[in-house]
């Protein structure tokens, strides 16, 4: 009975190592959870910092370039129209050439 009583007190606290030692295991785990959601959101954060940045430098980029391109249309534009305006007007050629090319075929 001796050896009955010895054996299931050395169960029992093997029992108790078990258990403590499954909630040493799932706190571990809560812990690697928390550390793991901690170390995503520092991430995230970062990530959101440097898209931020990149996006304000990309676009004042583009409205730099659309700028550009702009200038130069209205400058070749401006070109253009002061271009026609210097050409002199031959008005009478160019109703022979309508007459030529619409009424006598």
């Amino acid at each position: 009975m001796a050896e009955t009583n010895v054996e299931l007190d050395t169960i029992k606290h093997l029992l108790d190592i078990e258990k403590e030692a499954a909630a040493l295991i799932d706190e571990a785990k809560i812990e690697a959870d928390k550390r793991i959601l901690h170390a995503k959101s520092e991430y995230n954060e970062k990530y959101k910092a440097e898209y931020d940045s990149l996006t304000k430098k990309m676009e004042a980029e583009y409205n730099q370039t659309c700028e550009k391109i702009n200038k130069k249309y209205n400058d070749e534009l401006e070109n253009f129209k002061k271009s026609l305006e210097e050409k002199e007007l031959n008005i009478q050629d160019f109703n022979k050439t309508l007459e030529l090319s619409f009424f006598e075929n």
